[in-house]
């Protein structure tokens, strides 16, 4: 029974050099939009107040459901 296995180290899943490289390089891209998607998240969150941020929340998730742990952080910070 001849070895049908190709030389390299691949997965079963790409089983050539350039299907592994194309996977590669999608993961990358996939990677890459997710830090840019998080960085405009994270300049969003800081343009809004934390009442705003309450408000958001509550037509996310209705009125007291859900991020029970930063509704609780807001809270603390409105309180002071």
């Amino acid at each position: 029974m001849p070895n049908t296995k190709p030389k390299g180290n691949f997965s079963r899943k790409h089983r050539t050099q350039d299907a592994n490289e194309m996977a590669r390089i999608e993961y990358r891209a996939k990677q890459k939009s997710k830090l840019v998607v998080a960085k405009e998240n994270k300049e969003a969150r800081a343009n809004r107040t934390d009442e705003e941020q309450l408000a958001l929340l509550d037509s996310m998730f209705g009125q007291g459901k859900g991020a029970t742990k930063e509704r609780a952080r807001l809270a603390k910070k409105l309180e002071e």
